[in-house]
């Protein structure tokens, strides 16, 4: 069976309401994948962890704050451009596919050009966010997830 990886960050914040969620978004994400994919689940990885992990997935979804071009892991660690090289280099080593698709449900990720570009050497499709994924002032309302394919 596939395995899809899903990925929780850093997950701080104000009142915890990120870490609150992440249970949530934790079983709809296995619910609707679990026919597909055996689930995998790592918290605040290392990059190298994390490479580890996404060299062997099929899939992924990183859940928690993100910047432009990058994911925070927590701790003070990103997975980001170089890490994504590395990712690159353990997957060719391993001989491995595409990935199915990746989802980084992290603010901002995905306005910087050359990290969606990065991706999509790696997986068909990349789902995810080019602005903020929470406002308080509409707690409830996420935006749409943008979908990138070549």
């Amino acid at each position: 069976m596939k395995t899809l990886l899903l990925i929780r960050g850093d997950t701080t914040g104000w009142l915890g309401a990120i870490r609150v969620w992440w249970h949530l978004f934790h079983l709809i994400n296995t619910v609707r994948y679990r026919s597909e994919y055996g689930i995998r689940t790592i918290a605040q990885p290392s990059p190298r962890e994390a490479v580890e992990a996404l060299a062997v997935s099929d899939a992924a979804i990183f859940y928690g704050h993100g910047e432009p071009g990058a994911v925070r892991l927590g701790r003070g660690l990103r997975f980001d451009k170089q890490t994504l090289l590395e990712l690159s280099d353990a997957r060719a080593q391993n001989g491995a596919p595409q990935m199915d698709f990746v989802q980084i449900s992290c603010c901002d990720t995905c306005s910087d050009p050359a990290w969606v570009e990065l991706w999509l050497n790696l997986t068909k499709q990349l789902r995810g966010y080019t602005g903020a994924t929470y406002s308080a002032r509409n707690p409830f309302v996420i935006p749409d997830c943008l979908t990138f394919k070549r």
